[in-house]
């Protein structure tokens, strides 16, 4: 017995061009695709502090709705600030201010500035981290610092001056 089989011809790129490529399902993406990107700007104004426990930077916060409990969530942002105390230094951690400021960071803190700087420079400050996600929950990414070995922190730098923070999820 003989079987016959026949598929109908077709133009494969016919069939590329109706696909849809404007939205790829986000449990299609590979890990390492930027599943999204948050970002707020802020304007680095009048902020100071000599706190020496942990309090929010005012404005310095971003939100995000991870899709995936599973992804990495990048946190960056920069500013201007001097710190008027030799011996002084400012140490930071990320929040997520919508579960009641709970430690989003993964260490008790996740970066410093100015220790023994002097007292006169404005040093531009860079703050990054990753973590994972931890929740599909929306989240307020809030940056928190706090003063040790004295002085006070001022981000008076200038309010023409914007500045961005960001948060990028990425699929694990």
């Amino acid at each position: 017995m003989t079987v016959r089989v026949s598929n109908p011809s077709f133009n494969i790129q016919d069939k590329l061009k109706m696909m849809d490529y404007s939205h790829v399902p986000y449990e299609k993406m590979p890990p390492g695709s930027v599943v999204q990107y948050q970002t707020r700007t802020f304007k680095n104004q009048v902020y100071t502090t000599a706190s020496t426990v942990m309090i929010d930077v005012d404005s310095v916060y971003v939100d995000i709705a991870p899709k995936f409990a599973s992804s990495i969530i990048v946190f960056r942002t920069n500013f201007t600030a001097v710190l008027n105390d030799d011996d002084g230094y400012a140490r930071y951690r990320i929040v997520d201010a919508n579960q009641d400021d709970q430690q989003w960071s993964s260490n008790l803190y996740m970066g410093a500035s100015h220790y023994y700087a002097g007292t006169a420079p404005w040093l531009e400050v860079y703050v990054a981290h990753r973590n994972i996600a931890g929740t599909t929950s929306p989240m307020r990414l809030t940056l928190q610092v706090q003063i040790n070995s004295g002085g006070t922190l001022n981000m008076q730098w200038s309010g023409s001056d914007d500045r961005l923070v960001e948060a990028i999820e990425i699929k694990s």
